[in-house]
């Protein structure tokens, strides 16, 4: 029974690590070697979907792309077409770009892998305790 809750506890660790740091390795890239524009909404999806779509000028060439509003821009409720956002992206390659500021990505999904931790390792304590409970004389 241990093992299958422990398996079960690393699935899940794992799942969240992934999910939460499914584009760190576009953040990470865009901090360390993006440039930040200003850029202007084109556009927005329904409120459900909550994508954001921008342009931005680099090389003499328009480039648009998709993303959430926040992350040092107006949330996706405060942003109209037109308004002016932030936008960071590769000089070797503009067509991989991110709206917001990636160092404020990285910081919410830092955060979230923290909590993420945090849980995991109290329900592997939990599991550990009432094992050694039950294993007591």
């Amino acid at each position: 029974m241990k093992k299958a809750i422990a398996g079960v506890a690393a699935a899940a660790v794992i799942a969240c690590f992934l999910y939460v740091h499914r584009d760190w390795p576009l953040c990470w890239r865009l901090q360390r070697q993006g440039v930040a524009t200003t850029g202007w909404v084109i556009g927005k999806s329904d409120a459900k979907q909550r994508r954001v779509y921008y342009a931005f000028s680099a090389r003499q060439k328009i480039y648009t792309e998709t993303g959430e509003g926040g992350y040092g821009n107006p949330s996706f409720g405060g942003l109209s077409e037109g308004d002016k956002v932030t936008v960071y992206y590769l000089p070797s390659d503009p067509a991989v770009s991110m709206l917001g500021l990636p160092e404020e990505r990285l910081l919410r999904q830092h955060a979230a892998m923290a909590w993420t931790l945090l849980l995991a390792g109290a329900v592997v304590a939990w599991v550990f305790r009432r094992e050694i409970r039950r294993q007591a004389p």
